[in-house]
């Protein structure tokens, strides 16, 4: 898997690893554990891919600038649909924006894949 996100873009900086077993946020997932009392439900997060544009972004950012990002792209995998604010409403892009960090992509519609497509960090 970690030759296939690095063909996909979402190698860099440990991403692919943390977030390639992913699936649709808030689904109960098959990995339910029975117990007498409690049913706990294994949360999952979406797999980022990079456009190519950003990942040409990518590249010219800093050290600092992809710390100051990563996070970001975290609360994107948790979840897509919630994080950011459709542009249009006939438009699947969605832009996320907090804290000097723009990041603009498109989640699948079980929200299992997000293509970023744009990335800026002020």
């Amino acid at each position: 898997m970690d030759a296939e996100a690095a063909r996909s873009g979402a190698a860099w900086r440990g991403v692919a690893r943390r977030r390639r077993f992913a699936a649709r946020p808030g689904a109960a997932l098959a990995s339910m554990h029975r117990h007498p009392d409690v049913l706990e439900v294994e949360m999952r997060r979406a797999v980022i891919t990079f456009h190519e544009v950003a990942e040409r972004q990518l590249a010219e950012m800093d050290e600092a600038a992809l710390t100051r990002l990563d996070p970001h792209l975290g609360v994107i995998a948790e979840d897509p649909a919630g994080a950011g604010v459709q542009l249009r409403p006939d438009s699947p892009v969605r832009e996320y924006a907090k804290d000097g960090v723009r990041v603009a992509y498109v989640a699948t519609v079980l929200g299992t894949i997000v293509l970023v497509a744009y990335v800026e960090v002020g």
